[in-house]
């Protein structure tokens, strides 16, 4: 009987052992990247160049560097797109776009029809074969992190011109209560990074992916780092959405505070403040700067892109928006205006698909090139 206990335990472990094996040559070398965000431990996914993001010790997250799947990829220094020099080479005109899924251009797999490519090739079209434009737009930022990025990371680009196209992400973070929490920091809708813990169990490639699997072990889902820290128990933005989509609105915390009275409550005056630091920022290091009203598309039952409430506050962004360029002498353009709400150009009301994305281009490059902003640049270079 002993000897058939421990024949059994030998077996059992013997299977295992390969089966482990067998688990971990898949994870490492044929699961896709989704499936290595689920099942990875967060080593690997932080050693993973197949993952969107990668986490950055002042913003959080970044792009991943050198990150190539499909038809997209970014560059070596996490901006998508090819490859750009730095220091600039002299005759270099350089604009870089930042601003958060909507300058990534999420909804376009191929990097090559993202809106900032697409409108470096149209101004190339256009005469101006000196110009060079980065994507330097992160799903998910805000203007916080846009700000941060701008003084951190686009001032080493030595950009001629700056285009910011900030709105919609600032509006979760007014989604806040109570609004003591609605602060400057905007520690009500973001909390610092840190890596999950991991159980003892979870050291096991197979019982990782079985307790995954059974619920009892939280993944780090297909966003990575963004989602442990993209919302907080005082944000509620999320809690309208799923609502909102679902025909449940209101319910929760909405019996209490209507979604309207929370924005009303929480105004755009840390949008205002961030967006006048990136002025600043520009003009102290001589870089010229505009900005665009952010555009939607009600035509989509979502509650980001059709809702009373995120209808009411992007009006409210693209009025603050405007009065910035007007009290700095900045240039605006008036995108929300001009671009069509067609179902045509959009993927769901608030990216735009790649036709939208192309028809996006040709309007900045249109505008770019009416207000003279290259010219001006360059005779004030000259000069």
């Amino acid at each position: 009987m002993k000897k058939k206990v421990l024949l059994s335990i030998v077996s059992f472990l013997f299977t295992f052992f390969l089966v482990e094996v067998a688990a971990r040559v898949w994870l490492n070398n044929f699961a896709s990247a989704e499936q290595l965000s689920y099942y990875g431990t967060f080593e690997q996914i932080e050693a993973s160049q197949e993952l969107l993001y990668t986490r950055h010790h002042y913003l959080q997250y970044i792009l991943n560097p050198n990150y190539e799947v499909g038809e997209n990829k970014h560059n070596s220094l996490g901006y998508r797109g090819d490859e750009i020099i730095v220091p600039k080479p002299e005759g270099i005109y350089r604009i870089v776009a930042i601003g958060e899924s909507t300058t990534y251009t999420s909804s376009v797999e191929d990097y090559h029809l993202s809106y900032p490519n697409q409108l470096q090739e149209i101004l190339r079209e256009a005469g101006y074969s000196f110009v060079e434009v980065v994507n330097a737009g992160v799903p998910a930022y805000s203007s916080w992190e846009g700000l941060i990025n701008l003084e951190l990371r686009v001032l080493d680009l030595e950009p001629d011109l700056i285009i910011v196209y900030h709105g919609l992400n600032d509006i979760h973070s007014r989604f806040v209560a109570p609004s003591s929490a609605y602060v400057g920091d905007n520690s009500g809708s973001r909390t610092p990074y840190s890596p999950p813990e991991e159980s003892f169990w979870d050291h096991s490639t197979v019982l990782r992916i079985l307790r995954t699997n059974m619920q009892i072990r939280q993944p780090l889902g297909g966003l990575g780092f963004r989602r442990t820290f993209e919302y907080v128990e005082t944000n509620y933005a999320e809690q309208f959405r799923n609502q909102y989509n679902q025909g449940t609105y209101p319910s929760g915390i909405f019996t209490e505070i209507s979604a309207m009275t929370m924005l009303e409550n929480n105004p755009p005056v840390y949008f205002e403040r961030n967006l006048r630091s990136m002025v600043a920022i520009a003009k102290e290091n001589n870089i010229s700067i505009m900005f665009a009203t952010f555009a939607l598309s009600p035509n989509f039952e979502d509650a980001r892109a059709s809702s009373p409430e995120y209808l009411f506050a992007i009006n409210q962004h693209n009025e603050v928006i405007e009065s910035i360029c007007e009290s700095h002498n900045v240039p605006c353009y008036d995108f929300a205006k001009d671009m069509p709400i067609d179902e045509i150009y959009w993927d769901d009301g608030r990216h735009l698909n790649e036709k939208g994305a192309r028809l996006k281009a040709e309007l900045f490059a249109e505008f770019i090139e009416s207000e003279g902003i290259i010219e001006q640049d360059l005779s004030t270079n000259n000069n």
